[in-house]
């Protein structure tokens, strides 16, 4: 992959001077201190930075409005009873959410290497799950998971041979994945627990009897497709093959007991506060989930505690956000800390390897 990329970077300048540019950027200039800009290249150049900027600007506003939230709820609270809370979780719920933490983090692993045998490409399971686990510790903690990790595999799997194209399908199969496998459980506990996840989420029963088909519709369509034979689909003009049956299975297994642990991971923590029943915490979970991946704000930062304070008021605020922030550093900043360690250790192997190669 980087022998590829210096090719492209040592192409010949004539071939890349004759490319043609747009017309809004042409510039000309009669001396050199008065350059001017034709065609409109002032407002396309600021519609680009717009466009640019939007997510980001989204994000921002998102985050802004749970932190306004939040502190509407917390600004009479004790923060060292938060911080007490925090401690006096008992030493069984904290393995016990050590141990959900870790299963959660191997389904993830599971998703890279179906995502490898979709693609056909031979790798041991060792490899897969170590770029796995890295590529999706950063991706949980600086948000944008498909972009961050994305970036990550590229850097890692290109290293065993893997093309730029084969690591978009990587990205985009555990997307698929992550899809499938919040919807079924989501969808799921809404339609068989009405009148918990109605009263605790002011959801109307119309608008949560056609959300739960819809959500469920969504991976039952994606296993038809792969069973019926419906092998290939055209994205912008071009053949996208999905995976066999088995696979397609896997990914909705994958996908849902993925969340199902990482949910019993603060579900063993919260436990003792909860007066409801766990496919209904599960449904809050989800929505909590969903709300701050979609917000782009990193590791769902404040979105995700907004919305546990509105869908469980019954939960005094101090115990909620001191059992958050523990569940914080066991699912999310304790492996990104050991991701990072993998990811310095392994750039350093590739470095001496690499050196190694320039030596001989």
């Amino acid at each position: 992959m980087n022998s590829k990329l210096t090719e492209a970077s040592a192409a010949d300048p004539s071939e890349r001077a004759s490319e043609p540019h747009p017309e809004h950027f042409s510039v000309s200039a009669e001396t050199s201190d008065d350059l001017t800009l034709h065609n409109g290249a002032e407002p396309s150049i600021a519609n680009a930075l717009i466009k640019k900027l939007l997510p980001s600007l989204f994000a921002l506003a998102i985050f802004a409005l749970a932190v306004w939230f939040i502190y509407g709820e917390v600004k009479h609270l004790e923060w060292s009873a938060v911080a007490a809370q925090a401690d006096d979780i008992p030493l069984e719920s904290i393995v016990f959410a050590i141990l959900f933490s870790g299963l959660s983090y191997f389904t993830l692993t599971m998703q890279d290497t179906l995502a490898v045998r979709y693609l056909a490409k031979q790798l041991s399971y060792p490899r897969i799950a170590k770029i796995s686990f890295i590529a999706m510790s950063i991706g949980h903690n600086v948000g944008a998971a498909a972009v961050t990790g994305g970036a990550v595999r590229l850097r890692l799997y290109s290293r065993l041979g893997f093309t730029a194209l084969d690591v978009a399908k990587i990205v985009l199969f555990c997307s698929t994945t992550f899809i499938c496998g919040a919807a079924l459980p989501l969808g799921l506990a809404l339609m068989f627990l009405p009148s918990d996840v109605t009263a605790v989420l002011h959801l109307a029963p119309e608008i949560q009897t056609l959300l739960s088909v819809v959500l469920i519709a969504i991976p039952l369509s994606y296993v038809v497709l792969a069973a019926t034979g419906f092998s290939k689909i055209r994205w912008r003009g071009k053949p996208a093959e999905l995976p066999t049956t088995r696979i397609a299975l896997g990914q909705v297994l994958v996908g849902g007991f993925d969340l199902i642990f990482v949910c019993c991971c603060l579900y063993s923590l919260l436990a003792p506060e909860l007066t409801i029943a766990f496919p209904t915490f599960l449904g809050i979970y989800l929505i909590a989930v969903l709300s701050g991946i979609f917000s782009s704000v990193p590791g769902g930062i404040g979105v995700f505690e907004a919305v546990l304070l509105f869908a469980l008021p019954t939960i005094n605020p101090e115990i909620l956000l001191g059992t958050v922030l523990v569940y914080r550093v066991i699912y999310y900043l304790a492996p990104l800390f050991l991701a990072l360690l993998l990811l310095a250790w392994h750039e350093l192997k590739a470095l001496h390897s690499d050196l190694d190669l320039i030596r001989k």
